[in-house]
Parts: C-alpha cells; structure tokens; sequence
C-alpha cells in the first residue's frame, strides 16, 4: 500500500507550512520580503544621488557664513 495515496490533491490541498495556505499559492511572507528590499533599495539609490547635490548646498552655506563673519570682522 501506498503511503503517500490519502493526501489530498488539487487547489485546495493544503500545505506544511505554518500559515495554512494551500500549496499552490506564493507565500506571501517572501513576497513582503522582496517588496522591502526593492524599497529600501529605491530609497538608498535616492540618498547617494541626493548626497552630492546636499553636500553642495551644505558647502555652499558654510561658505557665505564665513563670508560674512569674515567681512563683519575686518
């Protein structure tokens, strides 16, 4: 006999996994998991491009404070 002949089959057979759902649909759990990533990634490519033009307006401050602290001085 057959161990394997009594498990059920088909859209509606279920599977081992600890959230019950039937064996033929994605596990939702990677799927958040991969959507986090890609958004994290976006948001990480989104600084480093930010970073220079930041950076440059940072510089740019700094450089008209001193400026004028240096011609309030002299």
């Amino acid at each position: 006999m057959n161990p394997f002949a009594r498990l059920p089959v088909g859209p509606f057979a279920r599977s081992n996994r600890p959230t019950g759902q039937p064996a033929n649909r994605p596990n939702r759990r990677g799927q958040s998991l991969v959507e986090y990533a890609v958004l994290i990634a976006a948001v990480t490519a989104a600084l480093v491009i930010m970073s220079d033009y930041v950076r440059r307006a940072f510089n740019a401050h700094a450089e008209s404070i001193e400026e004028e602290l240096n011609g309030a001085t002299e």
